[in-house]
């Protein structure tokens, strides 16, 4: 019925005029998420977007429109018809993309870099921040093709090919001509999976020299008659979740040239080394400003421990456990379909969940959690490999809510207000504020519990005469840890196995037998949200 209650006249066209702007999101809407029909007041969360079909989205409307929506705009606004009239009014919080400065080499750091640059100086550039991504190929490959792929992507990719040093007393990184190498190896007559677990591990501990070498290495195993593998180990620095995919598709694209089918296709429009130096020139001002006020609010809370133990001085306060967390499909798909239930998106589900528990063990209402957001909403973004996310933080009061529901609303009220000053990482505000007499490092009042949901991390493609499966090894067992985090939960939602990931615990803080009764709870807190997708779903069903 329409808003007067009344039937509308017979033979009278109903027909809506939309804007062209309108019909242009909607159109998007229908393409990114793969829905026949979208109409103007259906919310993006409920057709089943996620966080990164989010980018997708933003990507394209900001490419065509110059009132630049944020990722926090998506959160707030939901729908076409209020993210047209954001655009309309020109309310939105983004930026413009950074111009291109082609035969620029030189280029200052950008902000989610210096963090890690700082901590591999620090650590003497050991391994602690490598990400190890395992190609593994199948059928009639060329090795040569292959090699040639890998340098294509480093010539479109730059900061594949840079180098860091100082200049007037700044750190810079530099971009070199130098293209990497691709060194092969034979382990055909060896334990392969023993051989290439080594491989894997070593990759994992040998760390970069970031002022003679370019933060990504190549070692290509053979592994069986029609079998190899290709191992990249890339340094943080260089090289964020989103990247694994962008990585991945440059390749498949490069080799497919190399093996005479395809083109290569124009280079992105801008390097990562164009998004830092033009970061530097935006981020500051009064968008810097309210980005550190929001943090010193965040943080004047109480934080509550949830760690049965104070780590104190210990001498092993570095020293943590890595272990595999996998939640089954079943789950994962129950999640799923609460967050489409209650309008928000699968990552806001999975904090609430982990906040909820949180809530239960220490009693207090304010619960404090880190989590890394992606800062890829400029247009171009999607194609650039780069250390774009950062960390933020959430601070979701708590009180008051007696359901999973109220809980899962208030987390995305307060992550979609995190996530307007995405672009101002948490690490550099802390940086900030400690040389304005606020040290919440050392204070002790940083949060103690970090959660990432990373995109796929398992890819299968298909090349010319073979096929390509790619994931990201986990190394399980305990290792030394240069950041402060007590708890570290990480995901990826992997279609048909459902969410694959770890926990990283520091073990001071966190002895084995009671870090179990936490898993157990952890697991428990999940299926608790995933069953309100899974009985709505149910019901629905039922009455259908």
């Amino acid at each position: 019925m329409n808003p007067a209650g009344h039937l509308p006249p017979v033979g009278r066209a109903m027909a809506v005029q939309r804007s062209p702007v309108e019909a242009f999101t909607v159109d998007c809407f229908k393409e990114i998420l793969q829905v026949a029909e979208c109409r103007p007041d259906d919310s993006f969360f409920r057709l089943g977007g996620d966080s990164l079909q989010a980018l997708r989205l933003l990507s394209r409307l900001n490419r065509r429109y110059p009132a630049a929506l944020t990722l926090a705009d998506v959160f707030e606004a939901r729908t076409p018809s209020e993210m047209t009239r954001r655009l309309a009014a020109g309310t939105c919080g983004g930026m413009q993309v950074p111009t291109a400065e082609r035969g620029r080499t030189e280029f200052p750091l950008a902000l989610s870099q210096q963090t890690w640059y700082q901590m591999d100086r620090l650590t003497g550039g050991a391994g602690f921040f490598n990400i190890v991504i395992r190609l593994v190929f199948s059928g009639d490959i060329d090795p040569a093709a292959l090699r040639d792929a890998v340098a294509d992507v480093a010539v479109r990719q730059p900061v594949l090919r840079s180098v860091f040093g100082e200049r007037d007393g700044q750190v810079v990184q530099r971009v070199t001509d130098e293209l990497p190498t691709v060194p092969e190896i034979d382990i055909r007559h060896t334990d392969r999976k023993r051989s290439l677990d080594r491989l894997i591990r070593r990759e994992h501990l040998v760390g970069f020299d970031l002022h003679e070498q370019a933060p990504i290495r190549f070692t290509l195993a053979r592994t069986g008659e029609t079998d190899w593998c290709l191992l990249a180990c890339v340094h943080h620095v260089a090289f964020d979740g989103v990247s694994v995919q962008i990585l991945v598709e440059e390749l498949a694209t490069a080799y497919r040239y190399r093996s005479g089918i395809g083109e290569l296709g124009p280079k992105p429009a801008w390097s990562y080394g164009d998004f830092a130096a033009w970061e530097q020139e935006v981020i500051c001002g009064e968008r810097l400003e309210a980005a550190l006020n929001d943090l010193r609010e965040r943080v004047a809370r109480t934080v509550p421990s949830i760690s049965p133990a104070d780590v104190g001085d210990l001498p092993d306060r570095h020293r943590s456990h890595v272990e595999a967390l996998d939640l089954p499909e079943e789950t994962a798909r129950g999640i799923e379909e609460t967050a489409r239930l209650l309008d928000t998106t699968t990552f806001t589900v999975l904090v609430a969940a982990i906040l909820s528990l949180l809530r239960r063990r220490t009693g207090e209402q304010w619960q404090p959690i880190v989590f890394q957001a992606a800062n890829r909403t400029l247009p171009g973004s999607e194609n650039v490999i780069g250390c774009f996310a950062g960390a933020q933080c959430v601070t979701p009061d708590l009180s008051g809510y007696t359901s999973p529901e109220d809980i899962v609303a208030g987390v995305h009220r307060d992550v979609s207000a995190a996530l307007r000053h995405e672009s101002v990482p948490m690490d550099h505000a802390l940086d900030l504020m400690a040389h304005q007499d606020h040290d919440l490092v050392a204070a002790d009042q940083l949060p103690q519990v970090a959660f990432a949901l990373q995109p796929q991390s398992r890819f299968h493609v298909e090349l010319p005469g073979c096929s390509l499966d790619v994931s990201l090894p986990i190394i399980e067992g305990t290792q030394i840890d240069p950041t402060t985090f007590r708890l570290v939960v990480e995901l990826s939602r992997d279609a048909g196995t459902g969410l694959r990931g770890l926990t990283q615990r520091l073990v001071a803080a966190w002895p084995g037998v009671t870090f179990r009764a936490f898993q157990r709870e952890l697991a428990e807190s999940f299926e608790i949200f995933a069953g309100l997708g899974r009985a709505t779903d149910g019901q629905r069903s039922t009455i259908e």
